[in-house]
């Protein structure tokens, strides 16, 4: 098993989409009025149009990018450029290595230096 996709329910597929292809600097490949979605190495990033009025606040779903440790300070740099905002900085911490974010429409994930 792997993991195919990890999406979001969003307001705005385009603007969603629009803040993690500038972050991650990939354009996205599909582009539908309900669906957004953007390769990010194996895994598909999708943003899908929330018209179901269900009532989301913040995020369930945390992605998690791994990075080299001389990538770190440019994406959380241009994270925060982007709108984005820190949560929890736990790149010092050895357990952790990582920072936690959360993009303009609420939604939470990760930069990580943990390598498997």
């Amino acid at each position: 098993m792997k993991v195919r996709t990890v999406y979001f329910k969003v307001e705005d597929p385009a603007r969603a989409a629009a803040f993690w292809s500038a972050l991650i600097g990939v354009a996205p490949h599909k582009t539908l009025d309900v669906w957004h979605e953007i390769n990010c190495g194996d895994v598909r990033l999708g943003f899908l149009l929330n018209d179901l009025d269900e009532d989301y606040h913040g995020s369930a779903c945390v992605p998690v990018f791994q990075l080299d440790e001389t990538q770190m300070a440019d994406y959380v740099s241009r994270a925060k450029e982007l709108g984005a905002t820190i949560i929890v900085d736990a790149l010092h911490d050895p357990l952790m290595k990582s920072v936690v974010l959360r993009d303009p429409a609420g939604h939470e994930f990760e930069f990580t230096c943990r390598h498997d």
